[in-house]
């Protein structure tokens, strides 16, 4: 249970982060201070609060895109072994598994 928990917390803190340092390095690099290390954070939260436009010509089809990534990015996020050598959904071949997500 502790190791779902912080995979979960990896997941959910690592991408963010990793965007951060390197936005900040490239700032540094070219003489400037950057923006914060959890600027990419504060930009997907804010995003997120806002209403989605949807065109009166769309199907359903294009309303339920979003979902099945997000979906399909979850899955392959249980499967990869973020902090260790298990991860929290493994079975023989998963990598295959992966690849077809």
């Amino acid at each position: 249970m502790l190791l779902w928990l912080a995979h979960v917390a990896a997941l959910l803190v690592l991408p963010f982060l990793t965007v951060g340092v390197v936005n900040r390095t490239k700032s540094r690099w070219a003489g400037r201070k950057g923006p914060r290390l959890f600027q990419s954070l504060s930009d997907c939260l804010r995003l997120l609060r806002k209403q989605p436009v949807y065109s009166a010509t769309t199907t359903g089809i294009f309303r339920a895109g979003p979902l099945v990534l997000l979906a399909t990015t979850l899955v392959s996020a249980a499967m990869m072994p973020v902090l260790g050598a298990i991860a929290p959904v493994s079975f023989p071949y998963d990598f295959v598994a992966v690849a077809y997500l």
